[in-house]
């Protein structure tokens, strides 16, 4: 899990960081989800959703993933990427700007 990266990616609140890391464990579209939760975690789920659709359609990153698993499996797949997140974090600037 990359739980790392989604909390550097949040905004800095709590509500935010919260639906950041709800991503991974929430199933529904946002306005079903809406119906549960405050806008601002919503907004932490939809950001989530995002980080994931672009990490998970780059091509760099699918590459990687390739060689990660023949290698570790997906502990260290989801480790150097939480990691790289945090070193690059102009990705998460990425993916707020194309919004």
């Amino acid at each position: 899990m990359n739980y790392l990266a989604h909390l550097m990616l949040a905004d800095d609140s709590d509500a935010s960081r919260i639906g950041n890391l709800l991503g991974d464990f929430t199933k529904g579209t946002l306005a079903s989800l809406a119906e549960v939760y405050p806008d601002e975690i919503i907004r932490g789920i939809k950001m989530h959703r995002a980080v994931d659709r672009f990490t998970d359609s780059h091509e760099v990153f699918k590459n990687s993933r390739a060689l990660i698993a023949q290698r570790g499996g997906g502990f260290l797949a989801s480790l150097s990427i939480s990691f790289s997140i945090t070193i690059y974090p102009f990705i998460g600037m990425i993916i707020i700007i194309s919004h």
